[in-house]
């Protein structure tokens, strides 16, 4: 006696490969494509490939699928079956459920109904993979994506769409983008507003002394050169609609503006999605997604100073950003603004803060290099790494004069004096700096005392 159809199906969902691997197609899935092929006319001519691609199964299984259930059906390229177009389909699919065919579990829908109106399709799609930070477009994800809009569009529901540029588009409007973020930032504060986001960005870079430091340091590695950072973010005062943002201004290196927190990092895109998805989940009234979002934009930022060398050089408390829900808003409460009009801070205090997040983020490359163009560098590197901050601020104040100055940080200027005669000694600053930090073998030394 023949097994009956749903004990045949059943035996071949079950039913592993000939490696001992069970790779059967996932039973929503399979029950849709078991049903539809059962309706067909006893000799019908169908396209394994047209049947893939619709209900979401390898082709190869298809024919494997309809012998296992002894059916007559012939397959083949043929023109008898073209997908949606043909109208045996059409009229199985009107008898289908709504989303049947989108390969989701029941438990992946019970997820995006709740939450796809707080989080965009393209995170629903990684989240629901796991799919570590920064691969949302590995072929997992693309193919979870492209479920889950078939099933919201099967439902008549509307899914939430991630903003998406292209990475050459964005280093090219980066900085007319960034001055429009600062612009519609300033609006919103009534200290800001009558005041250019050029003009606030310039006085915000001389209250942390970012153009002495770029002198003083002129000589270093790329990214190990001075950077003016806003350190909760621009994108995320605009998410949070947080002005004082702006007034939240530290000099680092940039390779902490940049790799590590830069618009392209996985880390801080990480951060500006969840905080969108908390934003739109109090809109919401959904305070539990709201709590989660914000406990994984504050993880990131706990692995930001888990990236430091030493973690003692980067406060979890003062230096990187802390959210929580107050009155139902998201505010940032760790970071302190700078009040307006912003003053000009110690140099000193710049110095430290540079060399702090430098000494943080640096490679031993980086500092090989510097023991040649920047030797006092690598030295204050070498004692914050060490966690002997007295001897690095012992240092740095000694050579704040000569650097507010113009001078670089590494060679005082007397020592080049001694080292020429003051017939070759170059009496134009720029001369001087490229003599003391040309790679060149010095002369003798001889005191120039000694030649008047």
């Amino acid at each position: 006696m023949a097994l009956p159809f749903a004990a045949r199906l059943a035996a071949f969902i079950a039913r592993p490969d000939r490696l001992g691997r069970n790779v059967a197609m996932k039973r929503e899935q399979l029950i849709p494509l078991a049903n539809y092929l059962k309706d067909l006319t006893p000799g019908t001519r169908v396209s394994a490939t047209a049947l893939g691609k619709t209900f979401g199964t390898k082709r190869e299984r298809i024919p494997e699928l309809a012998k296992a259930l002894d059916l007559d059906i012939k397959f083949g390229e043929g023109k008898m079956l073209k997908g949606m177009k043909n109208p045996y389909m059409k009229e199985y699919f009107e008898k289908l459920v709504p989303g049947s065919l989108s390969g989701l579990t029941k438990i992946e829908k019970r997820i995006i109904d709740k939450n796809y109106k707080s989080i965009p399709v393209a995170r629903l799609a990684a989240d629901l993979t796991n799919v570590p930070t920064g691969t949302t477009q590995s072929p997992t994800v693309l193919a979870k994506y492209k479920q889950i809009n078939r099933y919201l569009k099967a439902t008549g529901k509307e899914g939430l769409k991630s903003k998406r540029s292209d990475p050459k588009g964005v280093l090219r409007e980066f900085g007319k983008q960034y001055q429009k973020d600062v612009e519609t930032l300033t609006i919103q504060s009534p200290e800001l507003k009558n005041i250019k986001p050029t003009t606030l960005l310039a006085r915000g870079e001389r209250a942390i002394n970012i153009p002495i430091l770029r002198e003083a340091f002129s000589n270093v590695p790329k990214l190990a050169k001075p950077s003016a950072e806003h350190m909760q973010g621009i994108v995320p005062g605009l998410i949070t609609k947080d002005p004082s943002t702006l007034t939240k201004l530290v000099a680092t290196s940039r390779r902490f503006n940049y790799p590590i927190l830069g618009a392209s990092s996985p880390l801080y895109r990480e951060a500006k999605n969840r905080l969108g998805i908390a934003v739109r989940a109090l809109e919401n009234n959904d305070k539990r997604l709201a709590k989660e979002s914000i406990n994984k934009v504050n993880q990131v930022y706990d692995e930001v100073q888990n990236l430091a060398f030493n973690k003692k050089l980067i406060s979890r408390d003062r230096d990187l950003p802390f959210y929580k829900i107050v009155n139902n808003k998201i505010k940032e409460v760790n970071l302190k603004g700078r009040p307006i009009p912003f003053e000009t801070e110690p140099l000193e205090k710049s110095m430290f803060d540079y060399l702090r997040y430098l000494s943080a983020y640096t490679n031993p490359e980086e500092i090989a290099v510097m023991k040649n163009t920047q030797p006092n560098v690598a030295k204050a590197v070498n004692l914050l790494r060490a966690g002997n901050i007295k001897a690095a601020k012992k240092l740095i104040s000694s050579r704040s004069p000569d650097v507010r100055q113009g001078f670089v940080f590494s060679v005082p200027p007397i020592l080049a004096y001694n080292l020429y005669d003051r017939n070759t000694y170059p009496s134009n600053a720029q001369q001087r700096e490229a003599l003391f930090n040309s790679p060149t073998e010095e002369p003798t030394p001889r005191s120039a005392i000694l030649d008047l």
